[in-house]
């Protein structure tokens, strides 16, 4: 491998290095805001209360989420496939770091009864309940409105609020954030090298409840915080995509560098 390949390929392993960095610090910043403003809230609040959370405005009253939910449900145990007959179906798979994704989607074929039970609306919180990893067990996302209808698998429970109290997103980031684990883990049962979550130990979690504007400002700001992350974490892709195709092209002999080579300027700065 001759100098200037050299120099290619360290370049971008230095922007992968610098652009991992980056989304460390991102992470390290995320988590400190989203405890803060799921305590202190985004207005000027005079007095605090102590609760289990720590200290939060004293207007906000503490909730159990069985109080603000009009419907929570286990999901169907109907065996799917991936032939594409029948419903997507949404899995433990496809929840993942507070997002729905549609990796791996598998189908299952249901009656009209069934589907009306467990067709999936916007807004629907999806939490895993099972998993032999005890950090799986609670992850939680937020269902968007897609074009055909999406049911779920048995191994996740749906809760359904009333969005006239409470922000279903308010809800997501409280469940996933420190905060919200250490209220989940009095409910988490274990059996069988499994950690679980019951429907009943959900209802009984309790929560902080700002008035619903400042849920929207919390998700908003939380939201603003997974953006930024989100465009490192594609810059990184794109510089590891790069890496990969020089290295697959030089060991094939398909391309021997001895002149210039696109590279883009970005990999070889500080990002």
């Amino acid at each position: 491998m001759n100098t200037k390949t050299s120099g290619i390929l360290y370049d971008t392993d230095q922007g992968i290095f610098n652009t991992q960095s980056m989304l460390d610090e991102q992470e390290v910043i995320r988590k400190g805001v989203v405890r803060e403003v799921l305590t202190e809230g985004t207005r000027e609040h005079q007095d605090f209360t102590e609760k289990q959370f720590g200290s939060i405005p004293s207007d906000w009253p503490v909730v159990r989420l069985g109080e603000v939910l009009t419907d929570s449900r286990y999901g169907t145990d109907e065996k799917s496939h991936s032939d594409g007959e029948g419903y997507p179906t949404l899995r433990i798979p496809n929840v993942v770091q507070r997002r729905i994704t549609e990796d791996d989607i598998k189908y299952t074929e249901l009656s009209d009864s069934a589907v009306e039970k467990l067709a999936l609306q916007e807004g629907d919180l999806l939490i895993v309940r099972t998993n032999g990893n005890p950090d799986y067990a609670g992850r939680c996302a937020v269902f968007e409105e897609r074009d055909e209808t999406y049911v779920f698998a048995s191994y996740l429970i749906r809760l359904r609020f009333d969005e006239d109290r409470v922000h279903p997103k308010y809800v997501r980031e409280f469940l996933n954030s420190s905060l919200g684990r250490v209220e989940m883990n009095g409910w988490i049962r274990t059996s069988a090298g499994n950690y679980n979550l019951s429907i009943g130990g959900i209802e009984k979690i309790e929560i902080p409840l700002p008035p619903l504007e400042e849920q929207r400002e919390i998700v908003e700001i939380v939201e603003t915080l997974d953006e930024n992350q989100e465009s490192t974490r594609e810059y990184k892709n794109r510089i590891s995509n790069l890496k990969e195709g020089i290295s697959r092209r030089l060991v094939s002999g398909d391309v021997r560098i001895h002149s210039e080579v696109d590279i883009p300027d970005e990999v070889r700065v500080d990002v």
